[in-house]
């Protein structure tokens, strides 16, 4: 609500500026959101489609320096859901006028200092998965056979190989209920899982033996 908030924000500026025909000299947004800030100031994560929309419609219509942060009590806003009586004449004042320190100079204003930092938790931030392979460290598909002279220890690490790889193919999905299906990755091996991986392994023999049948 909030980011959606300071999205109509920049809109509303950009038609009164249209419809006014008149260059301001300065213009400031103000929430009381840290989040929205920092979204706003994000140059590095990858957030979710709403999120994604809304911050590029403020980036592109307005700048960092001019949005401000406001302290919750000093927020008139926050009056027109509260809802105000009509006798209240001093709350009236303050939602017409705005905050007393907007009359005074900027350098009265409350400070807008904030941690740019966001949290890992995040729900909007999207996670990104990475594998790193550096030479050296790679097991090649011959050294993993001379590794098990046992076939059923082979045949386990293969069925486990080809479940982490079947995960990170669901992780890059678009399709949710793959996604949900990446959660067995702890979960024991089936016996249909011991039986592809074994599949897998006369495929490769047999495709090393047809290769040195060909060269000789």
């Amino acid at each position: 609500m909030e980011l959606t908030a300071a999205s109509v924000a920049v809109k509303i500026v950009a038609m009164i500026t249209v419809a006014m025909e008149y260059e301001f000299d300065k213009i400031v947004y103000w929430t009381d959101s840290m989040t929205v800030l920092r979204y706003i100031n994000n140059q590095t994560s990858r957030f979710h489609t709403f999120v994604v929309n809304k911050v590029t419609t403020i980036q592109e219509g307005s700048t960092l320096n001019q949005w401000r942060y406001v302290p919750t009590q000093h927020n008139r806003a926050d009056s027109a859901f509260r809802g105000l009586r009509p006798k209240d004449q001093r709350a009236s004042e303050q939602w017409l006028l705005g905050p007393k320190y907007l009359w005074e100079p900027e350098s009265q204003w409350p400070r807008s200092e904030f941690s740019q930092e966001l949290s890992p938790e995040d729900p909007e931030v999207k996670k990104v998965y990475a594998t790193l392979a550096a030479p050296g460290d790679t097991v090649t598909t011959d050294e993993l056979f001379a590794r098990y002279s046992n076939l059923k220890q082979l045949k386990t690490t293969v069925a486990w190989i080809l479940r982490a790889q079947k995960c990170f193919k669901q992780r890059r999905s678009t399709d949710r209920r793959l996604r949900a299906q990446g959660s067995e990755v702890l979960t024991p091996l089936r016996v249909e899982e011991l039986e592809s991986a074994e599949i897998s392994i006369v495929k490769y023999l047999q495709q090393m033996h047809l290769r040195k049948t060909e060269n000789t």
